[in-house]
């Protein structure tokens, strides 16, 4: 890929949830919501019930939790992919118009 995505961001209001959970179920839950924001980016994974199915072990509550999470990762990750494709839009249109040198050197100097 030509930008992929680094990270994803967990939010305070899941806090409460999470401290509700025994240790073992959180590292079940961070470890499942790694693999679906990865694979949620890629294009992979576009339901968190299939990446569920891989976590036997994982309690309802933190199945709850990963689902709430999961939401907010498929929000974000939605927005992250428009914005990423104006952006090409972008450097495709500068280098149609000024031509790929020219459109380089603008795009560094306005970062």
């Amino acid at each position: 890929m030509n930008n992929p995505k680094r990270g994803f961001v967990v939010y305070f209001d899941n806090y409460p949830m999470l401290l509700a959970m025994p240790p073992e179920q959180r590292g079940l839950l961070f470890t499942a919501l790694m693999q679906y924001a990865d694979g949620r980016w890629r294009g992979e994974v576009t339901d968190p019930e299939e990446v569920l199915v891989r976590w036997p072990d994982m309690g309802a509550q933190a199945q709850m939790g990963f689902r709430f999470m999961a939401s907010a990762v498929d929000r974000d990750t939605q927005r992250w992919l428009l914005r990423r494709q104006a952006g090409e839009r972008r450097r495709q249109q500068t280098r149609q118009r000024f031509g790929c040198r020219f459109a380089l050197r603008l795009l560094h100097r306005n970062y």
